[in-house]
């Protein structure tokens, strides 16, 4: 009686035991948990990274309306634990202005959907928005978070001067925090 017990204890505890493993696997498996980035950034689960253009400037000359300023791309690193940091430049435009004049712009977020936009950005390619399905919701590859309009075209152009273009762009682990 007292070996059938046991078995019968053994056999839920092995059950148990399977299933935290099981789930323990799923976490290490799920690439898309929300990271914390060292500037405090969230990259949100089910994006790959997040790209931040702080401090842009914006000038208009009556209809023409042009941004431009340099940030960074946080990318998750889901084989090295950490997140991949790519300095960009960042220029936008659209036929939206009304005057002349130069000004400090909002910061401009945006949230790396794509997995194939990521991959672009890790390999020192631009990314331009006609090429990728940009919106506001998380159908989109690319999503405006805050900065820009919908009708502004933009291009990511990884590397800080025209060097980074022919000795490629120094990326730099960093660390991210959280796993929500």
């Amino acid at each position: 009686m007292l070996s059938r017990q046991l078995t019968g204890i053994h056999l839920i505890g092995l059950a148990l035991i399977s299933f935290m493993m099981t789930a323990c696997e799923a976490q290490k498996q799920q690439p898309f948990l929300s990271l914390q980035t060292e500037s405090g950034y969230i990259i949100p689960p089910g994006a790959h990274g997040i790209a931040i253009i702080s401090r842009p400037r914006e000038a208009t000359l009556l209809q023409l309306r042009g941004m431009t300023g340099r940030g960074n791309v946080i990318l998750k690193d889901s084989q090295h634990g950490k997140c991949l940091k790519i300095p960009v430049r960042f220029a936008a435009g659209d036929f939206g202005g009304g005057g002349i004049g130069i000004h400090q712009a909002k910061p401009v977020l945006l949230e790396i959907r794509s997995a194939q936009a990521a991959e672009v950005l890790a390999g020192d390619k631009d990314i331009v928005s006609d090429q990728y399905r940009i919106g506001t919701d998380t159908s989109a590859d690319i999503v405006i978070l805050s900065g820009l309009a919908m009708s502004q075209g933009f291009v990511l152009n990884p590397g800080l001067s025209f060097m980074a273009e022919i000795m490629g762009t120094q990326h730099q682990r960093v660390d991210c925090t959280g796993g929500t």
